[in-house]
């Protein structure tokens, strides 16, 4: 059995240099709760949508990076 059949691939990954504001749009019309965040082509981990409704809309990501 492949794992590959399981992997969600319609989400398109984010980056450090995207918009708070543009991510809670996103997840306002999405049902998932997390989203795919890389650098330079390298994943960096998930960003959830409790905490990005808890950021400022007009910062970037890399700036609640930590």
């Amino acid at each position: 059995m492949s794992i590959e059949n399981y992997i969600v691939n319609d989400i398109e990954i984010r980056h450090l240099e995207d918009k708070i504001g543009d991510l809670q749009k996103l997840f306002a019309e999405l049902n998932y709760t997390h989203l795919p965040v890389e650098k330079d082509g390298v994943y960096l981990g998930s960003i959830s949508e409790t905490d990005i409704h808890s950021f400022e809309a007009d910062k970037t990501v890399a700036q609640y990076q930590y």
